[in-house]
């Protein structure tokens, strides 16, 4: 039987192509299995020093070492780590890096979930094995990734010899290390050195912004010192942050710093102020609200009216209602949408304004009524 070249060829490189996929599925189940064996591997590891932290953590001290800001409880927990460092030294050198890692990793992993005194060991122990230093190396690598993630670390580590690198970050061209930074800055040191992050912080992104607003406000009223002196930073993003931030926490402290905010700042800082100013609920704030209301911007109009309903005061109910007749359709709403939260003057103010609103008038009332369930089939037969 004769065969055509053809044949051949398209018989060769059938026979070339399942050889290639059999190669390539063999080189696939092998690296299944590597990557099984290693992460046997490296739970196994990790087990092992679970157990060998027990006693570092665990163990009780000497009666002189109860405060763990003395000598004697930094030399009695580094006595209980001595053992396990001579015994990472005397592995050898090419088993040493992933015992060492995985001490790390369990290390950091039970960070997360210690306070107190115990939490105090952990510190001191990431200082004995070294894991401080190596992580202070790495912030000044030329690789964002390892930066961000050595600032992740030292967060977790509590260590306050990171401070001034730290620092150094906040104004980092990388915002993932900038964002990093500031969060290990504000876990590190704490509510009592959170000038030093205003201090030196220029730029507030979004992604910064709801990552530290979680700390922050965790802080509550502590924090509030600190946020009222970062309103005279230079950076309108750093108090544009703070001044969100008390508004949040309400402090009655914050009061007269934002006033004093709003009457001189620029338009988009301003909205936030007023905004703030209301949701602390303090009388004090509603002649400057009251003044916005009736200015000329509509950005701060819708901001005043915003702020207003805050403060939920009643005598606010007529300026608002006055506005939710007349105005440009933003401040309209907002105006509306105050009124619903001031109770019995808002309401009575919204049922008035239905009567004697125009046609469009009439549909943004209504709908603030049915969000108040304060409507009946009269209102609803007035409707144009």
């Amino acid at each position: 039987m004769v065969t055509s070249p053809l044949f051949k060829f398209t018989l060769a490189a059938t026979a070339l192509i399942g050889l290639l996929v059999l190669i390539v599925a063999a080189g696939l189940i092998a690296q299944k299995v590597r990557y099984a064996m290693r992460a046997k591997r490296r739970a196994r590891l990790d087990e092992l020093y679970e157990q060998k932290m027990d006693p570092i953590l665990l163990e009780d001290l000497p009666s002189d070492s109860s405060d763990p800001g003395s000598l004697h409880f930094r030399r009695s927990v580094k006595n209980l780590c001595e053992p396990l460092r001579l015994e990472l030294e005397d592995i050898n050198a090419f088993s040493r890096r992933s015992h060492r890692q995985a001490l790390k990793r369990v290390m950091l992993g039970t960070s997360r979930e210690l306070v107190g005194e115990t939490l105090a060991r952990l510190t001191q122990a990431f200082q004995i094995f070294g894991f401080v230093d190596e992580e202070l190396r790495d912030l000044g690598s030329r690789r964002w990734w390892v930066q961000a993630k050595a600032c992740r670390n030292l967060s977790l580590m509590h260590a306050e010899d990171a401070t001034s690198d730290l620092v150094i970050l906040l104004n980092d061209d990388e915002e993932d290390v900038r964002t990093e930074a500031a969060m290990a800055l504000v876990n590190i040191a704490g509510v009592k050195d959170l000038d030093l992050l205003f201090t030196n912080l220029q730029r507030v992104s979004v992604w910064m912004f709801i990552q530290l607003s979680k700390a922050i406000l965790s802080m509550g009223s502590s924090a509030v010192p600190a946020l009222v002196d970062s309103l005279k930073s230079e950076y309108e993003s750093v108090k544009g942050f703070s001044v969100s931030m008390l508004g949040e926490i309400k402090d009655i402290r914050a009061s007269a710093p934002l006033i004093e905010l709003a009457a001189g700042a620029e338009v988009e800082l301003k909205c936030k102020a007023l905004v703030a100013i209301g949701k602390l609920g303090n009388e004090a704030g509603k002649h400057i609200l009251f003044e916005n209301l009736a200015c000329d911007n509509e950005e701060l109009r819708v901001s005043a009216a915003r702020g207003l309903g805050y403060l939920a005061s009643p005598e606010a109910a007529s300026f608002l209602k006055e506005h939710l007749l007349q105005d440009r359709l933003r401040v309209r709403l907002e105006a509306g949408r105050s009124l619903t939260k001031i109770d019995t003057a808002g309401r009575a103010s919204l049922q008035e304004a239905f009567e004697e609103a125009d046609d469009v008038g009439k549909k943004i009332v209504f709908h603030f009524l049915e969000e108040l369930d304060f409507h009946g089939e009269t209102t609803k037969r007035q409707l144009p």
